[in-house]
């Protein structure tokens, strides 16, 4: 990956006082609109835990199931936090999740799998004069969900969140909860006074976090960005192109006009952001699924991958089998319907087209929303590999970072709306 990164500068920084540490209220200013931007970072493997925002994240309970995708790099994108009085800087991991944290000094198995951006180091309370403890009692520990509340005391609340599909795979956070000065973003982005955060004191098996050393949530918790901010919208553009940087707008900075805009009802859920998918076509022609498989899948940022149930993947899985040479498929153990394709034919392979149907909103695929060159086929042999972007799940289907990549995505949860549009991320 690049490291030069096109970087969106507002003209004077915004400052937000929330006056409740959960919610806006009393006389503090709802904030108007403000943006903030996303870096693109390439993941040591493609694992299947999504930054999930549901309410099963515990110690007895894991996030969606599915087919263990392992072995292959995928992406993420991560958001750079100044946390703190004074601010120390460091990147957080973007997702559907109802919770923002960091990691907090001192602290057990942090950033130990892979080096820490540079310049960054582990934010500390202790050195900190913006921190507050949130006790049992407060309203953000009564609002955190009760199968991952652990210690509950009159000075502090403590949290522990499991992400990972089974046991053998479980990573796991814990902490306590507070509430300090944030800035999400760099540059001018916008800064919260009293935001309500995890301060995370215990990482078990680090390699989900990839060395970055937080999460922001946007999950339809009140303990997420949207919820304490009072969003009734934002959207984001990931950008394919890794130098360019992705996009995040919040509230009437969230617009979309033009060509191209299509847009389905967002289901209800008090976590997740579902929406009815209707059907598939490829190359043109609608599969044969029955509409009552495919309904309720979620948009995730933090997950790469596209996971679908069955009969969904299997129909879909075998259209491309169909229209590319079985001969070439390679065997490479990650889980993934993947091709090998030799280095002459590599920029002129042709693949199907794709075509996902929503209730009311077609999104017309590109190559890379749902295919990468995922590296050599392994043994040698000189061919690359070409892998599809999707995987089979057994509990719950969702759309992935990699199909939503190059498309304007925005959330009107006044209306419950979910809007897509083809789009250049950095002309956003």
């Amino acid at each position: 990956m690049g490291s030069a990164v096109l970087v969106l500068v507002l003209s004077a920084l915004l400052l937000i006082v929330l006056a409740d540490p959960l919610l806006l209220a009393g006389g503090a200013t709802r904030p108007d609109g403000f943006r903030s931007s996303l870096l693109q970072k390439k993941a040591a493997t493609l694992d299947d835990h999504p930054l999930s925002g549901r309410r099963r994240l515990s110690p007895s309970e894991a996030t969606a199931s599915s087919t263990h995708i392992k072995g292959i790099a995928g992406l993420y994108y991560v958001m750079e936090l100044a946390v703190g009085t004074p601010p120390v800087t460091v990147q957080a991991l973007f997702g559907i999740s109802d919770l923002c944290w960091v990691e907090c000094a001192p602290c057990s198995g942090c950033n130990n799998n892979a080096a820490p951006p540079a310049g960054a180091r582990l934010y500390d309370r202790a050195n900190s004069s913006s921190f507050s403890p949130l006790a049992c009692g407060s309203q953000a520990c009564e609002v955190l969900p009760e199968q991952v509340r652990t210690t509950c005391s009159d000075t502090e609340c403590g949290y522990r969140y499991a992400y990972g599909a089974t046991d053998t795979d479980r990573n796991y956070v814990q902490g306590i909860l507070g509430t300090e000065t944030i800035k999400f973003g760099s540059n001018d982005a916008a800064t919260v006074q009293s935001f309500t955060f995890g301060c995370t004191n215990t990482v078990y098996r680090n390699d989900l976090f990839d060395g970055n050393t937080g999460v922001v949530g946007l999950g339809r918790s009140k303990l997420s960005l949207v919820g304490q901010l009072g969003l009734d919208r934002f959207s984001y553009c990931l950008a394919s192109n890794p130098n360019v940087a992705s996009p995040v707008l919040y509230g009437s900075t969230a617009s979309m006009d033009g060509n191209g805009v299509s847009s389905t009802p967002l289901l209800p859920d008090d976590a997740n952001y579902y929406v009815n998918l209707l059907g598939i076509s490829v190359d043109g022609t609608r599969l044969a699924i029955p509409n009552d498989t495919t309904r309720g899948v979620a948009f995730q940022i933090g997950a790469p991958a596209t996971l679908l149930v069955e009969p969904a993947y299997t129909a879909v899985v075998e259209a491309f089998r169909a229209r590319m040479s079985r001969t070439y498929e390679a065997v490479n153990g990650s889980g993934l319907l993947c091709f090998l394709v030799d280095d002459a034919s590599k920029n002129v392979v042709t693949v199907p087209t794709m075509t996902m149907h929503f209730d009311g909103m077609d999104m017309e695929l590109l190559f890379g929303n749902y295919f990468a060159y995922t590296g050599k086929q392994s043994g040698g042999g000189g061919g690359d590999v070409l892998c599809l972007m999707i995987g089979k799940s057994s509990t719950g289907s969702r759309i992935g970072n990699y199909l939503q990549m190059d498309f304007h995505v925005l959330y009107d949860l006044k209306n419950s709306v979910l809007s897509v549009q083809p789009a250049d991320c950095g002309k956003i």
